[in-house]
């Protein structure tokens, strides 16, 4: 529970409350200071919000949608628009039926964004991931081929000797090392390519 609230905390802490200054007011001294007038628009911080609020300079704003055209002073909205009214104006215009309160809160949907683009990017990745080890199998597979196909001709070499010179004992030692190399050469080569297709021998041509 201590985890939840601590976590909780941290987030506020880094949220930004838009808000609207409801007097004139000079915060600071000095060079430091700034002045807020009535009315006027704030991007604030939680704690330094907090401390507003309850000092009645400033009240959160509220996120509307428009209902119907507002053109004039400092605003120039169109059905549909979205954007912040301090609370006043929006109860003014609620009245009005201008706009109506939406929870598109725009940091939601920035932090929305954020995830969909990093999901987006994580799904590029792993394409190209796939796309490179599908190239390798495919590399793999085709080399397998062929050894498979080299060792069908090195059986057929094997074949050819023994139609020459069907008897053992008839061979010299030229011929029984040449016997000899073409085994150890059938040995090394894949008969077929293991995972692929099934388990089943690919099929070659060595007409």
């Amino acid at each position: 529970m201590a985890a939840k609230k601590k976590a909780a905390s941290a987030e506020d802490a880094g949220k930004i409350i838009v808000a609207f200054a409801l007097r004139d007011h000079v915060e600071g001294e000095g060079d430091d200071a700034v002045t807020f007038t009535a009315g006027q628009r704030l991007e604030l911080e939680q704690k330094k919000f907090d401390g507003l609020a309850k000092a009645g300079i400033c009240a959160a704003g509220v996120f509307v949608k428009m209902k119907t055209a507002v053109e004039g002073g400092r605003y120039s909205l169109k059905p549909h628009d979205t954007t912040w009214l301090a609370p006043h104006v929006y109860e003014a215009w609620k009245a009005a039926g201008y706009c109506e309160p939406t929870e598109d809160d725009p940091q939601v949907g920035a932090v929305r964004k954020a995830r969909e683009d990093a999901l987006r990017e994580a799904v590029a990745a792993r394409d190209v991931a796939m796309g490179l080890l599908s190239g390798e199998c495919e590399l793999r597979n085709a080399l397998l081929l062929e050894l498979v196909a080299a060792r069908a001709q090195a059986e057929a070499v094997k074949k050819a000797l023994w139609c020459v010179s069907p008897f053992s004992d008839d061979l010299d030692e030229g011929h029984k090392a040449l016997h000899s190399a073409v085994d150890a050469l059938i040995d090394m080569l894949p008969d077929q390519i293991e995972g692929a297709g099934g388990g089943s021998e690919p099929e070659l041509s060595l007409s």
